[in-house]
């Protein structure tokens, strides 16, 4: 769709603690001469994988807003819908709630 863009964001962009890229790297290390467990740190810490799967996201229709795949731990990736919000309805929603905090 024109005008619009997809990410693919993976573990190594990640804040979390456990997740720096010392640590990725180790993970990395002791799975590689593993298939299986290579598959896995790929699915996982790279996010890739599930598309081979029959799961990918250029199955979306991107004029549906708001559906993508859900991905929770140790299982098999779920198309889900949640609530889409504009921009200007996000800007909007931000500027009521700064009124309505101003007033007390």
């Amino acid at each position: 769709m024109k005008g619009h863009a997809g990410f693919r964001l993976n573990a190594l962009i990640s804040l979390v603690p456990n997740a720096t890229w010392a640590m990725l790297a180790q993970e990395f290390l002791q799975a590689k001469s593993d298939p299986a467990e290579l598959q896995v740190f790929t699915n996982t810490i790279l996010g890739q994988g599930w598309a081979k799967e029959g799961y990918s996201a250029s199955t979306l229709d991107p004029t549906v807003r708001g559906v993508g795949w859900l991905l929770a731990e140790g299982a098999v990736p779920r198309k889900i819908r949640t609530h889409y919000l504009d921009d200007d309805t996000i800007a909007g929603l931000a500027r009521r709630a700064s009124t309505v905090r101003g007033r007390r």
